[in-house]
């Protein structure tokens, strides 16, 4: 006659409540970790979004109405459009800045239902800062006195055919013979052709500053210029830029304007701008220009603007060493070959008036530092 272990069989009936109890509280973890990962995706998506609107906003500074205007069509853009919950919270501005808050209400729990969590609030927040340039990336290693530079209307400038007085002509010369250009040495350490040509279409890595901004420490507001004939690679240089431009930036007119901001300057459009969001990724480090323009999303870049520093004249010579004061930007109109060789290379083009969003260093809002602005996320 056999007898029942009832020792045996309560034991195994306490492990089969404690295995349940033990899944219970592993699949409200698993549940948990799941909810938790696609709320901070969530919040990711909103946070990009509330940096993207703020940045947005923040260009069109001061004109607080448009700037307001900008960061609410940039979020709805993002998504933020009142869908799913996802809605403008505030947009604030203020004479230098733009806040953006965005929400997502009442963003569903899936697992967590089980636990009577139902929903929560996600929220995110960016506040951009509009500020002046300090000390610049991506220039072209083309010093151009201040007496040189000479500014048209916007509206001549965007003609078909600006009048003739707008013209300018960038005159490098080996023996500076008539010359209102030098050819800078931006690192100072020398470097042959392949150096040069580079500079051209990609413009220095590290920063140079100016006198009339305050400089950071280590900052270098003088250069020396480049000894040596340096025409054939200016030539080859500029016929890469001109033949690297597509249809959609190839006329002033598509790359600049109108006043956006009610400031009295015209922008460079987003689109068009080899600083901007048309350029990427900077995967040789020269702040992002022309070099390494990519032609998706709706961005193209102009390879046909240049940034180049503006120097105390008299121009320098080979020896010599340029001081900055500021910074230009130049359209370039192109050249005849037969006036860019020997000793002399002749670029006809069009200094421009008009602001532009860059990569660079940052210092307080200065309204007559143009032609450029940075734009920074501090919040």
């Amino acid at each position: 006659m056999s007898r029942i272990d009832t020792r045996n069989r309560g034991e195994c009936g306490q492990v089969l409540i404690l295995t349940v109890l033990a899944m219970a509280v592993l699949l409200g973890m698993v549940a948990m970790a799941v909810d938790v990962g696609l709320f901070l995706q969530e919040r990711r998506s909103l946070q990009n979004a509330a940096d993207a609107a703020a940045l947005a906003g923040a260009a069109y500074l001061p004109n607080g109405v448009m700037a307001s205007d900008k960061a609410r069509d940039w979020a709805v853009q993002n998504g933020i459009d009142g869908s799913d919950g996802r809605q403008i919270q505030a947009v604030n501005v203020g004479t230098d800045r733009v806040e953006v808050v965005v929400v997502r209400e009442d963003a569903p729990f899936i697992f967590g239902r089980v636990l009577g969590l139902t929903s929560l609030d996600i929220r995110a927040r960016a506040v951009a800062q509009l500020g002046s340039l300090s000390g610049a990336v991506g220039l072209t290693p083309f010093g151009v006195p201040e007496n040189a530079i000479k500014y048209c209307a916007y509206t001549q400038i965007i003609l078909p055919s600006p009048p003739p007085e707008c013209l300018t002509t960038l005159h490098y010369n080996v023996d500076d013979v008539g010359s209102n250009v030098g050819d800078l040495d931006f690192d100072g350490k020398g470097g042959g052709a392949n150096e040069l040509n580079e500079l051209i279409k990609g413009g220095n890595k590290n920063p140079l500053c100016s006198i009339n901004e305050t400089p950071p420490p280590g900052c270098p507001t003088t250069e020396p210029s480049k000894p040596g004939n340096t025409v054939g690679q200016i030539r080859d240089a500029i016929e890469w830029r001109l033949a690297n431009t597509t249809q959609h930036c190839d006329t002033v007119a598509e790359t600049v304007g109108p006043d956006t901001d009610g400031d009295g300057t015209p922008e460079l459009r987003a689109g068009c701008n080899p600083w901007g969001g048309a350029v990427g990724p900077d995967s040789d480090g020269d702040g992002g220009t022309c070099d390494n323009i990519n032609w998706t999303d709706g961005t193209h870049g102009s390879c046909l603007i240049i940034a180049t520093p503006v120097i105390q004249p008299p121009l320098p010579k080979s020896s010599g060493d340029a001081t900055n004061v500021a910074f230009a930007l130049f359209w370039l109109k192109g050249f005849d070959k037969n006036r860019c060789k020997g000793n002399d290379c002749e670029i006809d083009g069009y200094f421009i008036n008009a602001e532009v969003s860059v990569t660079g260093l940052f210092v307080t809002s200065n309204p007559d530092n143009t032609p450029f602005v940075v734009l920074r996320l501090v919040e």
